[in-house]
């Protein structure tokens, strides 16, 4: 049996991010009230960074009363870092966080009070405020448009083909932590090690336990232009958003199956074409990305028609549409813009 010290965690896997660690940590000092001082615990594994990530930590060991320190001997990997600060962790709930995004104001206080109220949950995504990599610019975004408010779903089902893209983004996903190292202990992880680990995980625990909430309140900073894995290339970032997903939806559904289609046809439209207007914007689009661009997509989406009317145009468009495609872009940026109230 597990015994819980804290209602909640905030677990935080670390790799060389030391300046955005200590903006992560300086928020959640101001958040942490007396009040709340003794219900959150926060835990940071550092996976063997070569800054001075441990100098940020020691600062704020006597700031934040419950702070635990993991230190990795050796470079882990990324989904091993998660697997790892979640099990050093003492919370009932565990809220898995990014070290480039931080909680909202009020942010910590209001998932206690939602975790408190749902006792029965085996998790909840958080929904996010979208910002610039510096913090100075909100950017229009609505992440759950097919909910009206916070909503109940049943089920890995339920939960993958309605969110399954949104669960990949580990700093709005809260879990129970004895219903994910009771996975962890018995089912195999070490096949799903493709950055999104926590996918397979979250849906092991949803066959044990159904019950998962969107909370459609923005209690948690995404810094939106910050991706780490584009340090490896624009399509390889590609390739483990493409793999991962797929490895996550056929580790529960076959292939023949409506849910496995429709998980497929998110990504397919979402995701991956995301990912090619990006390629093409950014001016890294040449024939040998288009090349391995293509080849991805056709081993994974031939069998979807959606792939093929509303993503394939994208990918197989000749170079002299790319100023359409940022008009394009920009109109429609304006439309939710002006839908969700922003100025345009």
């Amino acid at each position: 049996m597990i015994t819980h010290k804290y209602p909640l965690s905030i677990c935080i896997p670390s790799y060389n991010r030391a300046r955005l660690l200590a903006d992560l940590l300086e928020r959640i000092s101001s958040e942490i009230t007396e009040r709340i001082q003794d219900d959150v615990e926060i835990v940071i594994s550092n996976n063997d960074s070569i800054d001075n990530t441990d100098d940020i930590v020691k600062k704020y060991k006597g700031r934040i009363r419950h702070l635990k320190y993991v230190k990795q001997q050796t470079n882990i990997g990324a989904d091993r870092n998660f697997l790892a600060v979640i099990a050093a962790a003492s919370g009932k709930f565990c809220w898995l966080m990014g070290d480039d995004d931080m909680p909202e104001p009020g942010g910590i206080s209001r998932l206690l009070e939602v975790l408190d109220a749902n006792p029965q949950l085996a998790g909840l995504s958080l929904d996010r405020v979208a910002r610039s990599a510096d913090l100075s610019t909100e950017r229009a975004e609505d992440v759950f448009p097919q909910f009206e408010a916070s909503t109940y779903l049943k089920g890995v089902e339920d939960v993958f083909i309605n969110i399954i893209e949104y669960v990949g983004y580990i700093s709005a996903q809260v879990i129970r932590r004895e219903l994910w190292q009771d996975v962890v202990r018995k089912e195999a992880v070490e096949e799903y090690l493709n950055v999104y680990v926590h996918i397979f995980v979250i849906g092991k625990m949803l066959q044990r336990n159904p019950n998962w909430m969107v909370l459609k309140e923005r209690l948690v900073t995404w810094r939106s232009d910050n991706c780490s894995f584009l340090s490896a290339g624009r399509y390889r970032r590609m390739e483990i958003d493409v793999v991962g997903y797929d490895q996550a939806a056929r580790a529960f559904f076959k292939e023949d199956s409506s849910a496995y289609k429709k998980i497929r046809d998110r990504i397919a439209t979402g995701f991956f074409r995301q990912h090619l207007n990006s390629a093409r914007l950014d001016g890294v689009w040449d024939a040998d990305m288009k090349r391995k661009a293509s080849a991805l997509a056709l081993r994974h989406y031939r069998k979807s028609l959606k792939f093929w009317f509303m993503t394939a145009p994208f990918l197989f468009a000749p170079r002299g549409v790319l100023p359409l495609m940022k008009l394009a872009q920009k109109i429609v940026h304006r439309r939710r813009a002006r839908r969700l109230g922003f100025d345009a």
